[in-house]
C-alpha cells in the first residue's frame, strides 16, 4: 500500500471512487483563542496492488505538536477489494476522507499530521496555528 494524496482540505466528498475536494491545500489555521480545532478534513488516496487487495487495510494518522508530542491518534480499517479482471500488478485507489475536527490544537506553533502505514511514515502533512488578534472595533 502506498498514499499517493494527503491534503488538509475545508471539505471532502467521495464519489465514484473520486476525492471531490473543497478548498484544499490548508497549511495554516488562524485563531483568536487557543486551544483551537482543526476545522478541516484530510484526504487521503492510497494505491493498493491488486494482489493485496482482499481483507482488511489499515491505516494509523498521528498527530504531533510543535514539540513532537502526540495530540491524537487515529486508526483507519478499511475494506477493498480488486475490480473483477484486474492483474496482479494493477493499483487499486481507495479514496479516504478523515474529518479532523476533533484535534485541538493547543497553542500557536508548528503542528504536523503523519500518515503511517505500519511503522513507515508514508506522507507528512504540515500545518501552522497562528494566532488572530481580535478584530477592534472603529
Amino acid at each position: 500500500m502506498k498514499v499517493d494524496t494527503a491534503l488538509l482540505c475545508d471539505a471532502v466528498s467521495i464519489r465514484e471512487g473520486l476525492l471531490h475536494i473543497l478548498g484544499g491545500g490548508i497549511t495554516r489555521i488562524w485563531a483568536e483563542q487557543f486551544p483551537t480545532a482543526i476545522n478541516a478534513t484530510l484526504a487521503l488516496r492510497v494505491l493498493i496492488q491488486a494482489g493485496e487487495a482482499s481483507g482488511p487495510q489499515a491505516i494509523n494518522l498521528l498527530v504531533q505538536g510543535p514539540d513532537g508530542e502526540e495530540l491524537g491518534s487515529f486508526n483507519l480499517d478499511f475494506g477493498v477489494s480488486a475490480p473483477e479482471g484486474a492483474t496482479a500488478g494493477t493499483e487499486v485507489p481507495v479514496p479516504l476522507s478523515i474529518p479532523m475536527h476533533q484535534v485541538q490544537l493547543p497553542a500557536p506553533g508548528q503542528y504536523s499530521i503523519e500518515v503511517k502505514v505500519g511503522d513507515t511514515i508514508a506522507r507528512s502533512v504540515r500545518l501552522e496555528a497562528a494566532h488572530r488578534p481580535a478584530q477592534q472595533a472603529g
